[in-house]
């Protein structure tokens, strides 16, 4: 005997079906993106690292470089959907995140060794720019560390990292505005305080 076929049963296979090839789409368009993440985060990864090693370096010394910049990438990696889609406020961004783990570790390293300061390693450090050397690294830091904290941030981002004053605001999250009057009031500041030592130096230019 002839049955016609169920409409709502008929329609429900349709249904099956289309919802089986969505979801290979969507495996496929998430397969893209897994591919494209690792592809944008390896590029900048080659493209930072020697900087973030030497900025790292010059704060905080080669008894921690390593595990500040490994730890800065692995945060970077799991809040890579946060990153700015614009490449110098996606390189202000990355120095945040390394300018938290710098703190976190000067932190227990004070902690740990109780001093304020300690004797660069004397083993050979590769730098980047050959001008600079360990005692200069030393003064740097020094000079530094006389600064409030705000000004201290602006002054390492601006001057040893070399960010742009719109890459140093991204990355603490502040104006431009006052990026540039941290970098202003870090001037006189660092004057006064050198020539209170008797001492002439041009910190920052």
């Amino acid at each position: 005997m002839f049955r016609p076929r169920d409409p709502e049963v008929s329609g429900g296979a349709g249904e099956l079906l289309g919802e089986g090839a969505d979801h290979d789409g969507l495996l496929s368009d998430r397969a893209t993106a897994s591919e494209q993440r690792t592809a944008d985060f390896s590029a900048l990864f080659r493209a930072m690292h020697p900087e973030l090693r030497h900025f790292v370096l010059r704060r905080g010394g080669p008894e921690i470089v390593d595990d500040v910049v490994a730890e800065a990438f692995v945060v970077v990696w799991r809040r890579w959907d946060d990153a700015p889609a614009d490449p110098s406020r996606r390189r202000g961004w990355v120095y945040g995140i390394v300018k938290h783990k710098l703190a976190h570790a000067l932190r227990d390293r004070d902690r740990h060794l109780r001093v304020a300061s300690r004797v660069v390693a004397t083993a050979v450090i590769e730098l980047s720019d050959p001008g600079d050397d360990l005692a200069s690294i030393e003064e740097a830091r020094r000079v530094l560390d006389l600064l409030p904290r705000a000004e201290r941030d602006a002054v390492e981002l601006a001057v040893l990292a070399g960010l742009t004053t719109l890459e140093v605001a991204e990355a603490l999250q502040c104006s431009a505005t006052a990026v540039t009057s941290r970098l202003t009031k870090a001037r006189g500041r660092l004057r006064r305080l050198l020539a209170a030592e008797g001492r002439s130096d041009h910190v920052i230019g």
